[in-house]
């Protein structure tokens, strides 16, 4: 084999690759529980994708405390359902990478990145199991 033809594999590998980031949908989960919390990351994606606002308000806790915009403001449940058409329209669409997921006590935090097509951030939820349902409680970013 040649060194070009050497340079060729490594430089095919690496575009290969740059497409192989890990996404949500693809993460195994280790456990059950992590399934859950997996099916109400990937369901938050898929409504807010959809521009669906009472799917997205699902998965929330009527508790909850929501961060919005670049100024981190925080709004309950009931704000954040006004203010989430317009924030769907400023980000059509979002995609999540593969999670990190602690589960302890029927509380869980999933760590994972955020591609919103402008931004890729790392971003924080916080969710907690209620009723044998899992619900978001906050999130940041």
């Amino acid at each position: 084999m040649g060194r070009n033809t050497g340079w060729v594999i490594v430089i095919l590998f690496l575009l290969v690759c740059g497409g192989c980031a890990k996404k949500l949908e693809t993460y195994e989960p280790r456990s059950s529980t992590e399934g859950e919390i997996k099916s109400v990351l990937v369901s938050y994606v898929d409504a807010w994708n959809r521009h669906d606002v009472a799917g997205v308000m699902a998965l929330w806790h009527n508790d909850a405390e929501i961060m919005y915009g670049s100024e981190r403001k925080t709004a309950s449940k009931e704000r954040y359902r006004d203010l989430l058409p317009e924030r769907m329209e400023n980000t059509p669409t979002i995609r999540f990478g593969s999670p990190s997921i602690a589960v302890m006590d029927g509380k869980a935090v999933a760590k994972l990145r955020m591609d919103t097509g402008r931004f890729k951030m790392p971003v924080t939820f916080h969710l907690v199991e209620e009723n044998d349902r899992w619900f978001l409680m906050r999130w940041r970013y």
